[in-house]
């Protein structure tokens, strides 16, 4: 859980790195992680894939006065 205490955070807005391995095979082309969202605000969020880095979408600011909670899971 990560907090982003900016009243208004606009589009790059760095939010949180996602870690995780795949213990059985962390060195095979098998064992390499993607991150995805599963479900959750993918409209106001983007992931990088390969490093797991979520910032604040493209298309939508995140408006505090608005929604200050969102909810995310990521694959």
């Amino acid at each position: 859980m990560t907090n982003v205490t900016h009243t208004i955070a606009g589009s790059g807005t760095y939010v949180i790195t996602l870690e995780a391995s795949d213990e059985d095979a962390p060195v095979t082309p098998g064992g390499q992680v993607k991150y995805r969202f599963l479900s959750g605000s993918r409209d106001q969020f983007s992931i990088n894939e390969t490093t797991g880095v979520v910032t604040v979408g493209p298309h939508t600011p995140l408006l505090r006065a608005t929604q200050d909670l969102y909810n995310i899971s990521v694959h």
